[in-house]
């Protein structure tokens, strides 16, 4: 599938292309039992493909939870870096601001607490800059902020299809979404500064709503 992506991508000629996280399958942190070697093999693969992305395309990466974990730790994070390149950042495509954040620091941020502050300040200082100029802004992360609506409780039930099923196992909807606690907050974090659209990836279905004015895309 990512090298029939590749192949789309260059056929497209977009001014820039981008993976809302799960580089790879098999983290160590989701998959203990599973050799190094296929973690690592993995990762050769993903870099392999890409490199045939025709060099006139940027290609932008986003952490998932399959990069860094469900539960990120200064190891993960510093791993992905080496890899990948900076977890957070960003970039101008034409007029537009995009913003990448590694939002699994609002997810589950108990074994990198320490890493939180300095990404959550550097996020508001990119807004606040953006606004200034009256920039058009994107964000992307990897877990939706929210699935349909801005208020979801983290309770299952409270959305139609939320609860999910992977290989006879169902998951809560609290596993695809950020928290109510920390979302809310960034959500009127990029209300007030304009955001347009954020988007996501790991909820592996199409979904999305609106906070005000900001949308919340979710990609499969």
């Amino acid at each position: 599938l990512l090298n029939r992506a590749v192949s789309e991508i260059n056929r497209l000629r977009p001014k820039f292309a981008i993976i809302c996280g799960d580089l790879i399958n098999m983290n160590a942190q989701l998959h203990p039992s599973i050799p190094a070697s296929i973690e690592s093999r993995q990762v050769a693969d993903f870099k392999s493909a890409i490199e045939n992305i025709h060099p006139s395309i940027p290609l932008l990466c986003v952490c998932g939870n399959h990069d860094v974990g469900n539960r990120p730790s200064p190891a993960t994070v510093s791993t992905y870096r080496s890899r990948y390149g900076d977890d957070y950042y960003a970039f101008w495509a034409g007029g537009v601001r995009g913003i990448v954040l590694n939002n699994l620091l609002y997810f589950d941020r108990s074994l990198a607490a320490h890493l939180y502050p300095e990404q959550h300040a550097w996020f508001t200082s990119q807004l606040r800059a953006a606004k200034a100029r009256s920039a058009r802004v994107l964000v992307f992360a990897h877990v939706p902020w929210f699935l349909r609506h801005p208020d979801e409780d983290g309770s299952d039930g409270d959305g139609e299809g939320e609860r999910s099923e992977y290989k006879g196992t169902v998951i809560p909807a609290r596993y695809f979404r950020i928290p109510k606690t920390e979302r809310m907050p960034v959500l009127e974090l990029m209300r007030e500064n304009g955001v347009v659209v954020c988007f996501g990836g790991h909820w592996h279905r199409n979904g999305g709503g609106k906070f005000g004015e900001t949308e919340m895309v979710s990609t499969s």
